[in-house]
């Protein structure tokens, strides 16, 4: 019988570790199952995947309509409250 190259070698061990990190994400769904049944995981990482700034982006549209507003403030607004440099 041949001996196994290390190429052979290195293929046994991604084989090994894809069917062992399979398992385990796989026993760790099974725990969190009930959790949270509304969201689930792929659809976070789904969303996550094609709008990855998507909490950046809520932040800064708040931010520029903030700021927007600023502009549009009433005179009696501006006497109460006078701006500040």
């Amino acid at each position: 019988m041949n001996e196994i190259s290390p190429i052979g070698w290195a293929l046994i061990g991604i084989v090994t570790i894809i069917v062992f990190s399979s398992y385990w994400s796989l026993l760790s769904m099974l725990r969190k199952k009930n959790k949270n049944p509304d969201t689930p995981s792929w659809s976070k990482s789904w969303r996550m995947m094609t709008n990855p700034w998507e909490s950046e982006n809520r932040e800064m549209d708040k931010l520029s309509k903030e700021v927007a507003n600023l502009g549009q403030r009433d005179a009696s607004d501006e006497a109460q409250n006078p701006p500040q440099a």
